[in-house]
């Protein structure tokens, strides 16, 4: 097993607990306050501008590109031009967010007015000011991009783990001090003042690393060039990612207001077990899988690949498993409250279950598309990505006149899965084959997660205690049968997870 890359992995991904459980935080103090009202619902579309800016700009595909250029680099032994290159890149994508900040105010309207074809004039204008209000997330956010992408070079995950739990506290604080008096302008200056912590938290380590940081104006260099080759076509692909969900947003828009905040709610659940799984994994075998192909060693490639995607799929597995039979429970503990009514629990859950469906595809198709970087080739996930829109918005059309918002949760599972299996047929195909057994080890995994709810469904069905009760018992009864069950099996999928935890235990965070 790779300690490596597994180190990261539990930092991170004791990182993202923090920050995914405050997120949850965030989103029930809200809940509380607005319910599913047209106000958050115009909130949660006032997100789709500022996200497709940000995604614009690579979003999180920067550190694919950027890294693999940067080792290439250090391994000449031109320490030096590494970070001239992360200085040109600091420089480059502040001027660019400035850009597309200025021209998503000045197209807010036009660009509202197809996001939500379904509000009225007044609900639009409200989402137009507070898309204007939200701007500035994305120009802080970029510059931040650069900034973890730099820490992670030097698998130093700490800060980047700790910017996410800045940002949600910052939100919460907006909707406890100043939502009550602004509505939902206190959240957008929420999130600016939260995007801006993210960005300043990492500021002082990311200029202290070797030669330093120095921003520069060098934009007409090759190694520009060649980052920038393998960035426009994963920044295309989470342009189309984030297209997803203007399609799910525009068709809910049909159904009502109520429609879009609920599947908001329900896709921020959803995010807790992938923002712990699947990004902590993909983020943290990224530079081990991008240091094996520059050295040319594909049987540890293959071995890291498989290992990685192994260990992804075994926590995804039961998470999705346990999201669709613990759904109804944990959205009325979590959310219910305050505005936050029967008709708003019962919205939010139904988004949740379909939503949950394909969980565990997304998780694993993290370490898959982070392989398709390391190997240089940016390309192949874009055009899964293009399919998975096609997916997206012909079965989510196709279900929401029976389903409602909860056929929309529907198609984008859907459209996941069919992207996991096509990203990893290809894989497959390109590294000759992955490791032997990890086909057995996730039968083992299906079967536990089986069992799993069983002992979930006879905690939640007699259990003779309040719902938070029952509900704690059934997390504890899935965890001991998921994991007993998949050991006694032999799994060695349960075996590596432990190492996670021995790792978490007892490994210092890398500074």
């Amino acid at each position: 097993m790779n300690t490596s890359p597994l180190t990261g992995a539990a930092l991170l991904m004791a990182g993202w607990v923090l920050s995914r459980l405050l997120g949850v935080v965030r989103e029930a103090v809200i809940a509380g306050q607005f319910g599913i009202g047209p106000d958050v619902a115009a909130y949660q579309a006032a997100f789709r501008l500022p996200d497709l800016i940000f995604n614009l700009l690579a979003a999180g595909a920067f550190g694919s590109a950027f890294i693999p250029v940067f080792y290439k680099r250090l391994a000449r032994g031109e320490e030096a031009e590494s970070y001239r290159l992360a200085g040109t890149f600091l420089v480059l994508f502040g001027l660019a967010a400035l850009v597309l900040v200025l021209a998503g105010w000045v197209a807010a309207p036009a660009v509202v007015a197809i996001l939500v074809p379904g509000f009225d004039p007044a609900a639009r204008a409200r989402v137009i000011e507070l898309t204007r209000l939200m701007l500035l997330q994305p120009f802080f956010f970029s510059l931040s991009l650069v900034l973890t992408t730099v820490h992670q070079a030097h698998r130093a995950f700490l800060l980047p783990a700790v910017a996410p739990v800045l940002y949600n506290l910052a939100i919460i604080a907006s909707a406890l001090l100043l939502a009550p008096r602004l509505g939902v302008d206190g959240l957008a200056v929420g999130v600016v003042a939260g995007s801006a912590l993210h960005m300043g938290i990492q500021l002082p380590r990311a200029f202290a690393y070797g030669p330093g940081l120095k921003p520069n104006f060098d934009f007409v260099r090759s190694d520009v060039g060649e980052v920038l080759l393998l960035l426009l076509p994963r920044a295309a692909g989470l342009t189309v990612y984030q297209l997803n969900f203007w399609v799910l947003t525009a068709l809910a828009s049909l159904i009502s207001p109520g429609a879009v905040a609920a599947l908001g709610y329900a896709w921020t659940l959803l995010m807790v077990p992938f923002g712990v799984i699947g990004l902590p994994f993909g983020t943290a075998y990224f530079p081990e899988l991008s240091r094996l192909w520059a050295a040319g060693d594909r049987d540890a490639l293959r071995r890291t690949v498989a290992e990685g995607l192994g260990l992804s799929l075994y926590l995804a597995i039961p998470a999705s498993v346990g999201l669709i039979v613990l759904a109804e429970p944990l959205v009325r503990v979590l959310l219910q409250r305050g505005n936050f009514d029967e008709a708003a629990v019962v919205a939010t859950t139904w988004a949740l279950w379909f939503f949950a469906l394909g969980l565990w595809a997304e998780v694993g198709s993290e370490i898959l598309v982070r392989t398709f970087y390391a190997v240089g080739d940016t390309l192949t996930p874009v055009g899964v990505g293009v399919g998975g829109l096609l997916v997206t918005f012909g079965t989510g059309f196709a279900l929401f006149r029976t389903l409602g918002h909860g056929g929309l949760a529907a198609g984008l599972s859907v459209s996941e899965i069919c992207q996991f299996a096509a990203l990893y047929a290809l894989l497959n195909g390109r590294l000759q084959g992955l490791r032997a057994g990890l086909a057995r080890d996730i039968l083992r995994s299906i079967l536990a997660a089986e069992l799993m709810v069983v002992g979930a469904a006879f905690a939640l069905a007699f259990i003779p205690t309040g719902l938070i009760g029952r509900l704690g018992t059934a997390l504890i009864a899935s965890v001991t049968i998921y994991l007993a069950v998949t050991a006694l099996l032999g799994s060695r999928l349960a075996r590596d997870t432990l190492g996670i935890l021995r790792n978490l235990g007892r490994s210092a965070p890398p500074q």
